[in-house]
C-alpha cells in the first residue's frame, strides 16, 4: 500500500512539474512573440501623451540631474527650432503614485499637463484630477503655482484644487511645480545660447 503511495505521489510531482514547464515555455514564447507589438503600442501612446502636452514634430532624449535625480526628458522640435520640452514627474497622492506628463515652453511656461496614472486615487473624489477642467488650470502658469481650495486667481498663477481631494490635487500640483523647477535650468541655458548666437 504505501508503495501505491509513493508511486502515486511521484507520478502527481512529475505531473506538477511537467505542467510548469509548459506553462512557463508558453508565457515565455507569448512574451516573445508579443513584445515588439507591446512596445510598439507603448510608444504610440506615449507620443501620444506627449503630443496632449506640446505639440511638436520630434521629440529628442535628454536627461537632467534635478536634487540627486536624475529625470529623462524631451526636447519639443520643428525642424531646428526648440519649442518646449517634455517630462514626466511622479508624486504620492493619497492612495499612491500620481504620474504627471509636464509640457513646458521654452520661457518655462506650461503648455500642457496630462495626469497619466492616478489610479490608486478614490473614485470620484481624488480621481477627478484626471479630469480635464482640474489639470487644464495649469495651462498658461509659470513656476511656483499656488493651490487653493475654494477659488483661484489666474493673476496670482493660482489653480482650484478638487472638491473633497485636497491631497490629491496637491500632489498634483507638486508634481507641476517639480517639472518647472528641473526644466528652469534647461531652458534659461538654451535661451542663454541664443542669446550669445544672436537670435
Amino acid at each position: 500500500m504505501k508503495k501505491l503511495d509513493i508511486n502515486s505521489v511521484a507520478l502527481t510531482t512529475v505531473i506538477l512539474f511537467l505542467i510548469c514547464v509548459v506553462v512557463t515555455a508558453a508565457l515565455a514564447g507569448t512574451n516573445y512573440i508579443t513584445k515588439d507589438r507591446i512596445d510598439s503600442l507603448n510608444k504610440k501612446q506615449e507620443e501620444k501623451a506627449k503630443a496632449l502636452v506640446l505639440s511638436a514634430s520630434t521629440y529628442e532624449d535628454a536627461e537632467i540631474s534635478y536634487e540627486g535625480e536624475n529625470y529623462n526628458y524631451f526636447i519639443a522640435k520643428n525642424g531646428e527650432e526648440v519649442l518646449g520640452y517634455v517630462v514626466t514627474v511622479t508624486e504620492n497622492g493619497y492612495g499612491g503614485e500620481i504620474k504627471v506628463m509636464v509640457g513646458v515652453d521654452t520661457k518655462g511656461t506650461v503648455t500642457g499637463v496630462n495626469i497619466l496614472s492616478a489610479d490608486d486615487e478614490t473614485p470620484g473624489l481624488g480621481a477627478n484630477i484626471t479630469k480635464k477642467n482640474f489639470y487644464e488650470q495649469f495651462k498658461g502658469r509659470k513656476k511656483n503655482i499656488v493651490l487653493q481650495k475654494n477659488s483661484a486667481d489666474k493673476d496670482k498663477n493660482e489653480i482650484k484644487a478638487v472638491t473633497g481631494a485636497t491631497i490629491s490635487s496637491t500632489a498634483a500640483n507638486k508634481a507641476v511645480n517639480k517639472a518647472l523647477s528641473l526644466l528652469e535650468n534647461v531652458y534659461t541655458a538654451d535661451n542663454s545660447e541664443k542669446e550669445k548666437d544672436g537670435e
